[in-house]
């Protein structure tokens, strides 16, 4: 039973280390997929702004915010009012839809040197098509491999789970019969104690009544010592007193006894 408490506070230092850990994996588990869902939000955009200069039939718009009176005004004058892209942060990231949206925009402007090409040139901006089909084939790729990484973090974070819930589950289970174990024996120990108690004070009680009884038999032996030592003497006195008894009721009578 003195061990018991040693076995359920180790049980307990070993929950509360698994549990700390637990939670370290849990939030690295997080922040991967955070990462990586931003990545795929990234490329995503990234493909979005490359089709925009080499399929702009795959484009799709950005959201344009609603614009000021003073600022519809002077765009219906002819004038220049700036990026009116709703600008949205990308989860997890600094980037924002207008920044990453203008950043490939100007890296495409200048790479690009076809942009003011003549009719002639038109088969290698076919080819520049092509080109732009084959980063976006390796961004498509790059996409799949953090999904797949996604993907196998969240199976390896569900059979984390799974094995910790179990582990502690069984702690729990063990420390609770430990504890049980434990308040039994104390429970009996306490029975024991009290039985014992009862006993001792039984044997006190006999051990009195013993005494006294030793005492009355010991007084009773003396004076049955008495009697038998001093038998014959007050045999012989009672005889005398019947004697002495007989003559008297015969003077009485009239016997004399010169």
């Amino acid at each position: 039973m003195r061990k018991t408490p040693k076995k359920i506070a180790e049980s307990k230092k070993a929950v509360a280390e698994a549990t700390e850990q637990r939670n370290k994996e849990n939030a690295a588990y997080v922040e991967t997929i955070d990462l990586n869902t931003s990545a795929v939000q990234l490329i995503d955009k990234a493909i979005n702004v490359l089709n925009k200069y080499y399929n702009p039939q795959l484009y799709k718009a950005s959201e344009q915010r609603e614009l000021t009176e003073e600022e519809k005004i002077l765009q219906a004058s002819g004038q220049d009012i700036g990026d009116t892209t709703v600008v949205k942060p990308i989860a997890g990231t600094k980037q924002t839809q207008a920044l990453l949206s203008t950043s490939f925009l100007q890296e495409a402007q200048v790479v690009d040197p076809t942009e003011n090409a003549p009719e002639i040139f038109a088969g290698e901006r076919k080819n520049k098509g092509q080109k732009s089909n084959s980063v976006v084939a390796l961004l498509r790729m790059l996409q799949g491999d953090i999904k797949k990484d996604s993907a196998a973090a969240e199976s390896d974070e569900k059979v984390a789970q799974s094995d910790y819930e179990t582990m502690t589950s069984e702690a729990f289970e063990q420390q609770s019969q430990w504890g049980k174990s434990t308040t039994d024996a104390q429970s009996a120990k306490a029975g024991f104690e009290e039985e014992l108690s009862k006993a001792e004070t039984s044997q006190s009680v006999n051990e009195m009544e013993m005494e006294q009884l030793t005492s009355t038999l010991r007084d009773l032996h003396s004076q049955c010592d008495f009697i038998i030592a001093h038998f014959d003497e007050r045999k012989m006195a009672r005889e005398g007193e019947i004697d002495g008894l007989h003559q008297a009721k015969g003077i009485l009578a009239g016997a004399s006894f010169e």
